[in-house]
């Protein structure tokens, strides 16, 4: 459960991170990567 919570925050900040940048494309590709990862590795 803290995992989930740290992954998160961690997805978050590279949202914030990555939404400073103009380009759209990068942030719709950074959450269709982030939620990709987190089924992976959620099990």
């Amino acid at each position: 459960m803290t995992g989930n919570v740290f992954w998160q925050l961690y997805t978050f900040v590279d949202t914030m991170i990555v939404g400073k940048y103009p380009s759209v494309t990068a942030l719709a590709a950074l959450c269709a990567a982030e939620w990709l990862v987190f089924v992976i590795f959620s099990r």
